[in-house]
């Protein structure tokens, strides 16, 4: 049974940074505000083969693990990113998630990030206590690691065009 959940944001900022910088997001962030969900090792994710198929282990705090897969990539326009095989109980009825992730250029110069999640739930109890009690919190989860994540972009990008044009003053 799968239950979905979707955010967007508006994003000031050049496709070419936009794209690598969500690429690069573990999609596991948005369960950690669950109850008992282990926090995961790294916000950001190393995925150096960036081929449709490549898999990584992402890692948890307290020893547990998933498997990411790269499900689909179309550079600067979307990619689809596929979890599962969790290793912990306390995940125990989320079997996967898939979250896929769209970018537009807008008129305006800016670049519209749309994030899609699907949670594949293993029971009927499981679905029932998602839409009960979960899907409010990593709702509000996502819609904040969006705006967290377009920030902390905005300020890398500041940061690299003030080193870029300081460079000499050092």
């Amino acid at each position: 049974m799968t239950k979905e959940v979707y955010s967007f944001i508006t994003i000031a900022a050049p496709l070419e940074e936009v794209f690598p910088y969500f690429f690069s997001l573990n999609p596991t962030v948005v369960l950690q505000e669950l109850w008992l969900v282990p926090r995961t090792d790294k916000n950001i994710l190393e995925n150096s083969c960036a081929q449709p198929g490549s898999e990584l282990s992402i890692y948890f705090e307290d020893g547990s693990m998933a498997l990411y897969q790269l499900f689909s990539l179309v550079p600067l326009v979307s990619f689809s990113v596929h979890v599962d095989d969790f290793t912990s109980k306390r995940f125990k009825g989320l079997y996967a998630m898939r979250c896929h992730f769209s970018f537009l250029q807008l008129e305006s110069g800016k670049i519209m990030v749309e994030c899609h999640c699907q949670f594949n739930l293993g029971t009927r109890l499981h679905t029932i206590l998602f839409d009960l009690f979960l899907k409010r919190i990593i709702q509000k989860k996502l819609d904040a690691d969006l705006v967290f994540g377009a920030k902390e972009l905005l300020y890398l990008i500041a940061k690299k065009n003030w080193l870029g044009t300081n460079a000499n003053a050092f």
